[in-house]
């Protein structure tokens, strides 16, 4: 298992790089602000919203698929992203 933090801005931010596997992530805000998940083109309008002071995210990635995340313009958003190991 190991885990990393990033800190996402109103650009489109890799927030899990694609592999060769199926496994999954675990994404945890730690700024009090919202987050958008999607993909290389996500924008803060459309995706997938992880609402400031929500429990963590599971997220389950098929092969070869990644997660950008997006916040709302001017606004900054640290995340903690956890990947257990495959089994």
């Amino acid at each position: 298992m190991f885990g990393y933090k990033v800190t996402v801005t109103d650009v489109a931010t890799l927030l899990v790089a694609a592999d060769d596997k199926n496994r999954e992530a675990l994404v945890k805000l730690v700024t009090n602000e919202d987050l958008v998940l999607g993909n290389a083109s996500v924008t803060f309008a459309e995706g997938y919203l992880i609402s400031k002071g929500s429990e963590p995210c599971r997220i389950s990635l098929p092969l070869r698929e990644s997660v950008w995340a997006i916040a709302d313009t001017g606004k900054s958003v640290d995340v903690r992203v956890l990947i257990p190991d495959p089994d």
